[in-house]
Order: structure tokens, then C-alpha cells, then sequence
């Protein structure tokens, strides 16, 4: 059976690709211009994602899916969820902290640096999911539409080709607004990380506020267990959603964090009011 993707997927796919990378570096020029935090907190948010989730956290897969564990892990999706969420939640959490604890403890006199680290982190995942995966789904379409897909195809047997022609039809049956529901999705997981972010810098800064750091990985737990387990038991569109309440929900109680330490900080530093 041939197939075909059709010109609007592959618009759509480009544009995904290109917001993958203009978000993240937007939100840098943005707080560089308005709280004038460095640009090298940008650049350790971005390595801490690197050195944590894709690295470290993808050998821990690697290695739990080779014993037997792995087997009933890719077997139940509710639980493959909830250990998709407690992996990401700890590695990651545990390199936000990391970060702020050791590298950029030079910096604790400004908290605005939470919310360039979280951009930083964030706008790298942006680029790692969205704008790679959408470069290969790309040069996959145009190898589809040309017809050098059989080709690469031959070379597969057993379940190597199943998977391939599984992920061919996939892309080629798709409709073209799924490409662009990534974007939304990015914006939201920014945005979740800016608010984990800001949860972490302050359980870093005062002793009396460490609770935020359980606090920030339970609600990472939290949210990567409701994208993964709604993504394979619901529409994409009812799991985009679900992701967007929960990253608004962490919003609101960053806000709120922020609101009380932060405004308490600048409260202390000016002292009080002379009569």
C-alpha cells in the first residue's frame, strides 16, 4: 500500500519545528531584557535537561527495561505511567535542585534567575521533543512522498518492519492539526518547568521552605503521569487538555509561592518603614 503526506502535514510539521526553537529563545531574550538574568542560566538549565533526563534518565530506562520489571512495566499502561512520572519527577527535580544548590548558588540574590533556569530547561526539552522530532518526521514524510520509503523499508524483517510501517502509517494518516497541538503542548511544559523551577529555587534558598522540594517533584510525578497515561487511553485532544489544567494548576501555586517569599525578600531587604 503507498502512502502520501499531504502538503498541510508537512507546513505544519515545519512550523512545529521552527516554534520548538523560537519559544525557548523568545522567553531568554524576554528575561534578559526585563529582570537582566544571565544568559548562562539559560545555558545551565538547558544542561541540567541534557545531563539529566536525557542522559542519565534514558540509561535508567535502558536498564530497567532489560530486566523483568520492564516486561510488566510496558505491559500495563496505568503503571508504566506512574513510573514514567516518578522517573521524570526525580531526575529532573533532583537536577533543579542540583543546579541551584552548587552552580548557581552565586546567584541565590536573585530569584528572577528561577524563572530564566526554568526556560532554559524547559526551552531545551522543547527543542529535544519537538523540534527533533519533527525534523525526523519530516525527512521521513519526504522519503514517503518520493517513494524511497520502500526501499528502507526491505531492509526490515519481524517486528522491526511491523513497528516501521506501524509509524509510517501513522504519519501519513494523520490529521495535519496534530503537528500544531505539539506547540500547546510545549508552551504548557515551559511553562510547568518555569513554576518547578521557581518551587526548587526557593526550598534551595531557606531551610524553613525544603518541604517545596518533595512538593515540586510529587506535582512532576503528577503531571507526566497524567500526559502519559492520557495520551494512550484518550483523544490527543482530551489529554492536551488534561496537561493544560495541571500545568495552570502548577502555575497558580508557583504564583502563589512567589508572591509570599519573594514579596517577603524584597520586604526584608528594604526594611521597615520609618516614621
Amino acid at each position: 500500500m503507498e502512502y502520501t503526506v499531504s502538503q498541510a502535514s508537512m507546513q505544519f510539521m515545519t512550523i512545529a519545528a521552527v516554534s520548538g526553537v523560537l519559544i525557548p529563545f523568545a522567553l531568554l531574550y524576554y528575561f534578559r531584557k526585563r529582570d537582566g538574568t544571565k544568559v548562562m542560566t539559560f545555558l545551565i538549565g538547558a544542561a541540567v535537561f541534557a545531563i539529566f533526563a536525557v542522559y542519565l534518565e534514558d540509561m535508567f530506562h535502558a536498564l530497567v527495561f532489560r530486566t523483568p520489571a520492564g516486561n510488566f512495566l510496558q505491559s500495563n499502561i496505568l503503571i508504566y505511567a506512574l513510573y514514567a512520572g516518578a522517573a521524570a519527577g526525580l531526575f529532573e527535580e533532583c537536577g533543579r535542585y542540583a543546579a541551584f544548590r552548587f552552580v548557581l548558588r552565586n546567584d541565590a540574590d536573585d530569584d528572577h534567575n528561577a524563572l530564566m533556569y526554568g526556560a532554559g530547561h524547559g526551552g531545551a526539552e522543547a527543542i529535544y521533543v519537538l523540534t527533533f522530532g519533527m525534523v525526523n518526521n519530516i525527512l521521513t514524510a519526504r522519503m514517503i512522498n518520493s517513494g524511497e520509503i520502500a526501499s528502507f523499508l526491505e531492509n526490515l524483517n519481524g517486528d522491526d518492519l511491523a513497528a516501521a510501517t506501524q509509524a509510517i502509517t501513522t504519519l501519513a494518516e494523520a490529521d495535519p492539526r496534530i503537528f500544531l497541538i505539539g506547540i500547546a503542548e510545549r508552551v504548557f511544559a515551559i511553562a510547568a518547568h518555569i513554576a518547578l523551577s521557581v518551587l526548587v529555587w526557593f526550598a534551595v534558598q531557606d531551610k524553613r521552605n525544603g518541604y517545596l522540594f518533595p512538593t515540586a517533584i510529587a506535582l512532576h510525578m503528577l503531571l507526566d503521569f497524567v500526559a502519559t497515561y492520557m495520551s494512550t487511553a484518550s483523544s490527543v485532544f482530551l489529554a492536551e487538555g488534561a496537561v493544560a489544567l495541571c500545568s495552570a494548576a502548577l502555575c497558580f501555586i508557583a504564583f502563589m509561592v512567589w508572591k509570599k517569599l519573594h514579596i517577603e525578600e524584597e520586604e526584608n531587604e528594604e526594611g521597615p518603614d520609618e516614621d
